[in-house]
């Protein structure tokens, strides 16, 4: 099954999200989070991550992810090459 993922959309200066279509009809978003060590980004749906707090944590156990923080506008600008530039399918 392929993925596809839209370009990153920031809705304020801490958030930013992608759309995300899983074949032909199911379209989801997701929020971009940044590995506090490692030059990588994360994109974790609603269904499974509680979105709303300081740093990722999980729906299904609680725990938090503290390895990870929230990308922002300011990644977007000072690390480019980390996001999708256009729409691209995995």
């Amino acid at each position: 099954m392929m993925l596809t993922f839209s370009m990153p959309i920031a809705l304020t200066p801490d958030q930013v999200w992608i759309f995300v279509q899983c074949g032909d009809t199911v379209i989801s978003c997701a929020r971009l989070a940044t590995y506090l060590e490692v030059p990588e980004v994360v994109a974790f749906p609603e269904e499974f991550t509680a979105t709303n707090t300081i740093v990722p944590i999980s729906k299904l156990t609680g725990e938090p992810m503290h390895s990870l923080r929230w990308a922002t506008v300011a990644d977007l600008a000072d690390h480019p090459c980390r996001f999708p530039k256009a729409d691209w399918t995995a």
